[in-house]
């Protein structure tokens, strides 16, 4: 047995983000983001040679979902940027309003530099779930940072 127990595999860290940190209510969300075809993997089919079978698709630059607690006080909006080395600068709207000013994040990925990185025995939380704190909101804006995986998390006024 390791010391420490068994080494959480990057995967894991998203799991318990997107189950311990965001809400029971799903939320609509209109997303405005750059984008850029690519080869979209099409399930487990394969072609005759094994590789994968794949369709050009449109594939956005943020993926976000947006949920709230089961007492309504608390948005949780939970983005991946999929860019490998840029920052994406998002404006956060709410029934068209900006959001609040403060909030908290978590973050999957924001501090490592290489976005293939995974855990191991000699480094188990490379990549893992980090409590950022509480940030402001300038103008309702955040910059999801590349290759991340964020959850802001907002009170919001009843």
């Amino acid at each position: 047995p390791r010391p420490g127990g068994a080494v959480k595999s990057a995967s894991y860290h998203v799991w318990d983000l997107y189950q311990n940190h965001t809400g029971s209510i799903a939320l609509e969300t209109t997303v405005e983001t750059p984008a850029r075809t690519a080869a979209v993997r099409q399930g487990d089919q394969r072609e005759r040679g094994g590789e994968h079978q794949t369709r050009p698709g449109v594939v956005p630059t943020l993926d976000v979902s947006a949920t709230s607690t089961a007492d309504r006080r608390s948005l949780r909006i939970a983005v991946i940027n999929r860019h490998l080395t840029e920052s994406v600068d998002t404006a956060i709207v709410l029934d068209g309003r900006r959001l609040p000013v403060r909030a908290s994040v978590r973050q999957i990925g924001a501090d490592v530099d290489d976005p293939f990185a995974g855990n191991g025995l000699s480094a188990p939380d490379r990549v893992a779930l980090r409590d950022v704190g509480e940030v402001v909101l300038e103008d309702g804006r955040y910059s999801f940072p590349p290759h991340s995986v964020t959850v802001l998390s907002v009170a919001l006024d009843r």
